[in-house]
């Protein structure tokens, strides 16, 4: 059973009743970045613009954590697009959420981190910060992005792992699309 906030409660049999009443809301737009078709996904939660070849797999909920997996089959990941909806207690800052973050994702990098950078940025008027991990993963260089939004008591996070000599041109100006049209449904 899922539980967030004040939503309803999902049990596993209600997951494939939302994924085919979600599916049929998948409105393709006329957005084209590097090439790329996007169709936009959307939930009781967020909307997002994902490229039309993806596999998307969920909605998913573990403990208080819902998530959506989007996995572009133009971009080799090591971890897919994971965009994830997570109630925290008030009051919670967005500074606070994220720095607890970055020490707690440092420690799972461990040895293999070679730098961590944070970025703030707006997307669609809400701030938002973005953190990003340079390490090494199988002996390759390697990114892991996550971009945290704070909107009352929920966070939402967006984000992927993907090698180094994969994060070309176009992947990522599919992957700042898919970032920047992000928007909360509420």
């Amino acid at each position: 059973m899922w539980w967030l906030g004040q939503r309803e409660f999902l049990s596993p049999g209600d997951l494939g009743a939302v994924n085919e009443l979600y599916s049929s809301e998948l409105l393709l737009t006329s957005v084209e970045t590097s090439g790329a078709q996007f169709l936009q996904y959307e939930d009781g939660y967020f909307k997002i613009e994902y490229p039309k070849d993806s596999r998307i797999d969920g909605p998913f909920t573990v403990g208080d954590k819902y998530s959506v997996f989007f996995t572009p089959s133009v971009i080799e990941f090591i971890d897919p697009v994971g965009v994830d909806v997570i109630d925290v207690p008030s009051p919670t800052t967005l500074e606070d959420y994220v720095s607890e973050k970055k020490l707690l994702q440092e420690r799972i990098i461990d040895q293999d981190l070679i730098n961590t950078t944070e970025k703030r940025m707006t997307i669609n008027n809400i701030s938002a910060i973005e953190l990003r991990h340079n390490h090494i993963f199988q002996e390759t260089p390697s990114v892991w992005a996550t971009t945290y939004l704070l909107d009352d008591s929920t966070i939402y996070t967006i984000a992927y792992d993907i090698f180094e000599h994969d994060l070309d041109e176009k992947s990522t100006a599919v992957l700042n699309h898919m970032v920047n049209s992000f928007e909360i449904n509420k």
